[in-house]
C-alpha cells in the first residue's frame, strides 16, 4: 500500500513537473521570458494613413491587418488566395467597422505578378503609401524550385526584395506629409540556426529547415542593408526595421511533409503565440509615433533586439547578399530593377 503511494506521489509529482515546464517554455516563447505577459501595441490614431501588408489573409497577417484596421488605417491585404483574401476583408470590416479594407492580388513566387501590383497600388494611391509590412512567408519541402531557384528563397527573400524596390517611390510619396514611411520585414529567431553559403544563395545543399532559417537570415541582412543604403544616399523619409514575431501558431508549415506538418502543430498547441500575439511587433514598428525615425533595428517582443549570428550584421556579407540578388532578380525578369545604393 505504501509502495502504490509512493508511486503515487511520484506520478502526480512528474505530471505537475511536466505542466509547469510547458507553462514556463510556453511563457519564454510567448514573451522571451519564463514568467512572462503579454506585450501588446500601443493603440495609436492611424486614421488618413495607408498601409500594405502581405500575406494578410490569414494568421499573423491577417491580425496585423485588423489591429491596424482597428486604428483607423486603410489597409490593402496583398494575397495569392483571393477567395481567404476576401473572407479575411470582410472579418476585418464586421469587426473593425473599418470599410477601407482593400485586397490585391500578388504571388511573391513570380515576378511579373508582383510587378502588376505594384502597378495596381500606383494606380490606386497615385500620392503614396506610408508603411509596407512583409510578412508573407512560406516553409516547403527543398526541392520546390522555381527556374532552378529554391521556392522559399524566392517567396521569402526575393519577391520582397522587388517589392520593396518597386514600392520604394510610393513610400517616398507617402512621407510628404512630414512623417516619416516605414517598412517592416518580418524576419525570424531561426536566422540564428542558418548557414547561408553566398556562394549559392540560390541554391544551397541543406534541408528545409536549414533553407528556412538560410531566408530569415537573408530578411534580416537584406532589412539592415536597405536601412543603411537610404540613410548613405540622403533618404531619411523611409526607415526600414526587422521582427521576430516569436514562436506563433500559423499556416507556415501548411505546404510542409507530413512528419514536419505533425511536429509543427503538436508543439503549436502546446507552446506557440496566439497570431494576434505574434502581430503586436509589426503592429508597432508600423503604426507608433516612437519608431518613426528609428531604422535599421531588429525587433520582438515589442523591444530592440538582437539576433546571435553574427552574419545578420555584417556588411559586407549584406552588400554580396544585396548584389547576388539583385543579379537573380534581373535574370528572371524582363526588365531591370534598380535598388538603392550606399
Amino acid at each position: 500500500m505504501q509502495l502504490l503511494l509512493v508511486v503515487v506521489i511520484i506520478l502526480v509529482s512528474a505530471a505537475s513537473l511536466i505542466t509547469l515546464g510547458i507553462i514556463l517554455v510556453r511563457n519564454l516563447s510567448r514573451t522571451g521570458k519564463l514568467f512572462g505577459r503579454f506585450v501588446s501595441a500601443r493603440r495609436t490614431n492611424v486614421s488618413g494613413r495607408v498601409f500594405v501588408v502581405t500575406g494578410a489573409n490569414t494568421g499573423i497577417g491577417k491580425d496585423t491587418a485588423m489591429d491596424i484596421a482597428s486604428m483607423g488605417g486603410k489597409v490593402y491585404l496583398l494575397c495569392r488566395r483571393m477567395d481567404s483574401a476576401a473572407e479575411a476583408k470582410c472579418d476585418i470590416i464586421q469587426n473593425t467597422g473599418n470599410s477601407y479594407i482593400e485586397t490585391l492580388y500578388i504571388d511573391l513566387s513570380n515576378f511579373k505578378s508582383i510587378k502588376d501590383c505594384a502597378e495596381e497600388l500606383e494606380r490606386k494611391e497615385p500620392n503614396g503609401i506610408h508603411v509596407l509590412i512583409n510578412n508573407a512567408g512560406l516553409v516547403t519541402p527543398n526541392d520546390t524550385k522555381i527556374q532552378n531557384i529554391m521556392k522559399i528563397f524566392v517567396v521569402n527573400h526575393l519577391g520582397p526584395f522587388l517589392l520593396t524596390t518597386l514600392l520604394l517611390p510610393l513610400l517616398k510619396r507617402g512621407s510628404s506629409d512630414g512623417s516619416n514611411s516605414r517598412v517592416v520585414v518580418v524576419s525570424s529567431g531561426a536566422a540564428d540556426l542558418a548557414a547561408l553559403d553566398l556562394d549559392r544563395i540560390d541554391s544551397p545543399q541543406c534541408g528545409s529547415f536549414r533553407a528556412y532559417a538560410n531566408s530569415k537570415l537573408a530578411n534580416l541582412m537584406y532589412s539592415n542593408a536597405l536601412a543603411r543604403k537610404l540613410e548613405h544616399s540622403g533618404e531619411h523619409t523611409v526607415v526600414v526595421n526587422a521582427v521576430h514575431p516569436g514562436w506563433v501558431r500559423s499556416e507556415l508549415d501548411r505546404n510542409a511533409n507530413a512528419v514536419i506538418k505533425t511536429i509543427s502543430r503538436t508543439l503549436n498547441r502546446l507552446m506557440a503565440k496566439t497570431s494576434k500575439e505574434g502581430a503586436q511587433t509589426s503592429v508597432m514598428l508600423a503604426t507608433d509615433p516612437h519608431y518613426a525615425f528609428i531604422s535599421g533595428k531588429y525587433f520582438e517582443n515589442c523591444a530592440e533586439s538582437r539576433v546571435k549570428n553574427k552574419m545578420a550584421y555584417d556588411t559586407n556579407a549584406q552588400e554580396i547578399l544585396w548584389e547576388k540578388s539583385q543579379q537573380l532578380i534581373n535574370n528572371l525578369c524582363d526588365y531591370s530593377v534598380t535598388a538603392p545604393s550606399s
